[in-house]
């Protein structure tokens, strides 16, 4: 309860986040959300985009409203995914990079799926959105492989050995989602995951806020903190009693 608590906070504030620098900057979501500039009012559209996605995030948090709220939410981010990422990755489907930002914009769109469908219990579409999440953590650690210099560069500069915890970090992602989609040790996968997820928020981009509060370290805060709550929603499914029930 307490995994799938912290996992809705940090989901709605990461989501209504989003929505508060679309506002703020009149424009979208750098690689989350790859309007091309021509688009006929791309600014206002922007705005609307903001005003949605804060919308949503309040909604996530009210009992009333979290149900509507997510749905509209999976939508959302469903129209990013096939209007905006799957065209750029069908383009140069042999660089990971592009890979990257498909990958993060997918798990939101299961983290919208297991807000709305985790009091129901471990349904067919929770288990679908696991699985999505688990493929998508691959795809993050095998990132940290392919560019160990830059994603060592986006942590402090204090941390030691920081390429090394590059491939540290990568591997934790890789063998969790493994774990994740193969149902070995699923639940310790998901929480491990999560916690590094959460300790990756504070010591790298709460930091990086910290030190350099523009738009895009903003941008990397509340994105990630939307896939921080979303790895502790997939936590939160494994070991409730509906998970029981269906493995007996």
């Amino acid at each position: 309860m307490r995994a799938a608590k912290l996992g809705r906070i940090l989901f709605a504030a990461g989501i209504g986040g989003i929505g508060v620098v679309n506002l703020v900057c009149a424009d979208f979501a750098l690689q989350w959300q790859p309007v091309p500039f021509w688009v006929p009012a791309h600014e206002v559209l922007a705005v609307i985009s903001g005003i949605l996605l804060i919308a949503c995030g309040i909604g996530l948090l009210l009992p009333r409203r979290a149900r509507l709220a997510a749905i509209v939410t999976a939508a959302y981010v469903l129209s990013w995914v096939v209007l905006l990422q799957i065209p750029q990755v069908a383009a140069d489907p042999a660089t990971v990079v592009v890979w990257l930002p498909l990958c993060e914009d997918v798990a939101l769109m299961c983290g919208a799926v297991l807000f709305l469908s985790l009091r129901e219990g471990v349904t067919r579409a929770v288990r679908i959105g696991r699985f999505v999440f688990g493929l998508c953590c691959v795809v993050f650690g095998l990132s940290h492989f392919v560019y160990p210099a830059f994603t060592a560069a986006t942590m402090p500069a204090w941390l030691p050995e920081r390429e090394i915890l590059a491939y540290a970090t990568g591997g934790v992602s890789i063998a969790a989602g493994a774990g994740i989609m193969l149902a070995i040790l699923p639940r310790p996968a998901a929480t491990a995951q999560a916690v590094m997820m959460s300790i990756l928020v504070v010591l790298v981009n709460a930091a990086g806020v910290a030190e350099t509060p523009d738009r895009s370290q903003w941008t990397l805060l509340v994105v990630a903190l939307a896939l921080t709550g979303v790895a502790w929603l997939v936590a939160a499914t494994f070991g409730t009693q509906g998970e029981a029930e269906a493995a007996s």
